[in-house]
């Protein structure tokens, strides 16, 4: 059967012609329904030989606003364009409702699953505009970006946000290769004049004059969003609204990023049970893509992420107007957290973080986490090795820690070097035992202005020659340094050079040094010596 005119038989087989009234024009399909197929209610489409694009569209634009549930069977359906779930009449767009279900739950099935695969490297596999009440579930939605999969994890931890980049996949901020996109058009004419630019081949869907209304009370769930540059973006156009957008018991990845929000108006967007196990950059971010506004954006509203294999960080957050909140995060071997946080505020709970940074063989990063005006209550952060390899560094102002544990006090310094103010109560120490209720333990000393420090990039290890004798195994040793790849533009002092793995007689050696170490630099170098 051939693609573009399977769907209209499955309808012609049972609906005589005279009744149809579907109109589709070159510019915008534009949709009037007078009568409903009987034979395609709650009936499976099948995929068909070839291009499954044409069938799939035209039942997405057949039954929008009808109440009327699109089941497709089991198996591959290859696109060859976009799916647009969008509505336009008298030249502007109307509200659309559709609900859409493929066969099974696609997190994480082996078998039975509907799947979406596109043959193209621009665009999006799904794109919602102007939904009220849209309905997708139990999809594998499957794109062309394969790069990451030929990342090693020492790649994850070194490579720049930038070095993700295939150059075949669309990248730009407002119009990213994208597994599912909700609300990606606005009106041309914010596009011209700037480096922010359409969905090439969509371009007809940015209508002149159209309102900045956008999208709300969208659910996704079931489903499996893998080799997209971001698997889920909300609002990357000029926008507002796209709020309560709900995405369920889901997976996501290999992605540059997986979950990404652009504008401070979507609000009550929920993300629950989500599952990120193949390689991604960073999973949540709502500074990268979409338009720059004045207010920032907002942050999903989180329950339940779990995290494993090669996952860089988990945010690129920052909070200009409105808080965030993160909960019930389970994250193994990742190599941090990232940036979260701002004058807003975020607040982190029940996070199990296990970090592989205190292994032989692996880079430590800039910092684990920074940020400014977080809670956290009942986290762990731990790191896997030996107890004297067990300080992460937490970068920011006024962070405050409710229970939970670390293996050992954090090093808490700000970017200008001073003590970062964090209150501690009641924090349990893995390994050094006892309960952290205080701030005042660290003792930065100055071991040397101009040091030369050599390392080893295969494995992260290396040394520095000193006579200092307050040096002892286990030190965090630290320096002032650039911070790498998205945070180069910020200067910090308590970059970690190493911990100390042994000493003999004047030179010390260094494992786990930092990520932007280099051969042979000349360094500041202090000791984070405990109290």
């Amino acid at each position: 059967m051939m693609a573009d005119c399977a769907f209209a038989q499955q309808k012609e087989s049972s609906v005589p012609a005279k009744k149809k009234s579907v109109v589709v024009t070159d510019t915008v399909r534009e949709v009037v329904i007078s009568i409903i197929p009987n034979a395609m209610v709650n009936k499976d489409l099948k995929p068909v030989i070839g291009d499954s694009y044409e069938m799939l569209q035209q039942a997405i634009d057949f039954y929008i606003n009808t109440g009327i549930k699109i089941k497709l069977a089991a198996g591959n359906y290859y696109i060859s364009r976009p799916l647009v779930i969008a509505r336009v009449a008298n030249g502007k767009y109307a509200h659309v409702a559709l609900d859409i279900e493929g066969a099974i739950n696609s997190k994480n099935a082996a078998d039975g699953t509907t799947n979406i695969i596109t043959t193209f490297t621009e665009g999006f596999g799904i794109g919602i505009q102007l939904g009220k009440s849209v309905h997708i579930s139990n999809l594998a939605i499957q794109g062309k970006y394969v790069q990451p999969r030929s990342f090693s994890q020492i790649s994850v931890d070194t490579l720049d946000f930038a070095d993700w980049d295939d150059r075949v996949c669309g990248q730009n901020p407002t119009s990213p290769y994208a597994g599912i996109v909700v609300d990606f058009a606005s009106d041309p004419a914010f596009y011209k004049n700037t480096n922010y630019k359409m969905y090439p081949g969509l371009e007809k869907w940015y209508l002149s004059g159209m309102s900045r209304s956008g999208s709300t009370q969208v659910f996704v769930e079931g489903v499996s969003i893998k080799n997209f540059i971001v698997g889920f973006i909300v609002t990357p156009s000029n926008q507002q609204n796209g709020e309560i957008i709900h995405l369920y018991h889901s997976q996501i990845g290999p992605t540059k990023v997986a979950y990404a929000l652009c504008q401070a108006q979507s609000k009550q967007c929920e993300v629950k049970d989500l599952e990120i196990w193949e390689t991604t950059h960073t999973v949540f971010d709502n500074v990268t893509y979409g338009f720059h506004h004045g207010d920032g954006a907002a942050s999903p509203m989180v329950d339940g992420v779990n995290c494993a294999g090669a996952v860089h960080q988990l945010f690129n957050i920052s909070n200009y107007s409105f808080p965030a909140n993160f909960t019930n995060v389970f994250a193994e071997s990742i190599f941090k957290l990232g940036q979260i946080g701002g004058t807003a505020g975020a607040h982190l709970n029940d996070f199990v973080v296990d970090f592989p940074n205190a292994s032989a063989g692996f880079p430590s990063p800039d910092f684990y986490l920074r940020g400014d005006f977080i809670l956290h209550t009942g986290c762990m952060y731990r790191l896997y090795g030996s107890p004297e390899h067990a300080r992460i560094i937490l970068i920011g102002e006024k962070n405050t820690f409710v229970g939970g544990c670390s293996n050992e006090p954090p090093l808490c310094i700000n970017t200008v070097g001073s003590n970062s103010n964090p209150v501690f109560m009641n924090m349990s120490k893995y390994y050094g035992g006892g309960s952290l209720n205080r701030n005042d333990y660290d003792s930065l000393k100055l071991i040397n202005r101009n040091l030369a420090v050599y390392i080893n990039r295969k494995n992260f290890s290396g040394y520095l020659l000193t006579q200092d004798k307050t040096i002892s195994k286990g030190d965090l040793m630290v320096t002032r340094k650039q911070f790498s790849d998205q945070f180069s533009h910020i200067t910090g002092l308590a970059y970690p050079l190493g911990f100390v793995s042994s000493i003999s007689g004047d030179t010390v050696f260094l494992q786990n040094m930092g990520v932007g170490i280099h051969n042979g630099e000349h360094l500041m170098v202090w000791n984070s010596k405990l109290k």
